[in-house]
């Protein structure tokens, strides 16, 4: 997988942003991301937090944030630019059931140094390994703890944001996929 990494920046990232970026269904999880973020507030309540997509959970994560009184904390809206948002955060969740490979969001995220929190499913471990973020089992508990990590230790999550930037642009090229394309081709003939 690859992306136009020309539309990709690491911004100054003065304060601690977490970002989320998917269609807004339930395989992708939204409503754990947000409920993380919750929690996470309550003990970090400078953070603030990306929710970027649309889909049919929408109102629901919307009613969720107001509730709640999250609205200064939790930014929920469609982008038509991610790694606008992406350059400024520090870190990237993605929560998705199956693989995370080859999400093209992950992949704008890393170029744009964010750590990642990735499920740990299906070949997500070929982009996400603890060089450049922390794989984690897809419940409250366990985001929380990973969100948690990563806040208390921006040393930590600089340096696998730096090394989830070089993943992607060094990984992760058109030049590398056209090979795997010609050496597929090549197998079937």
């Amino acid at each position: 997988s690859f992306i136009d990494y020309s539309k990709c920046s690491i911004g100054k990232k003065k304060h601690l942003e977490i970002s989320f970026c998917s269609r807004l269904e339930p395989k992708k999880n939204p409503m754990l991301f947000l409920e993380a973020a919750r929690e996470i507030l309550k003990e970090f309540p400078v953070v603030k937090f990306h929710l970027l997509g649309e889909g049919r959970l929408e109102a629901e994560l919307r009613n969720y944030i107001t509730k709640h009184g999250l609205q200064s904390s939790i930014d929920l809206r469609f982008h038509v630019n991610p790694p606008e948002v992406f350059a400024e955060s520090s870190v990237f969740v993605t929560l998705q059931e199956g693989t995370n490979y080859p999400s093209q969001s992950l992949l704008e995220a890393m170029a744009c140094g964010n750590a990642v929190i990735a499920g740990n499913t299906g070949d997500t471990e070929l982009l996400v390994n603890d060089s450049n973020g922390i794989l984690t089992e897809l419940n409250h508990g366990s985001v929380v703890s990973a969100m948690r990590t990563l806040i208390a230790d921006k040393g930590l999550a600089k340096t696998l944001g730096i090394a989830a930037s070089k993943t992607a642009r060094e990984e992760h090229t058109i030049e590398k996929m056209t090979d795997y394309y010609i050496t597929l081709i090549k197998k079937a003939t």
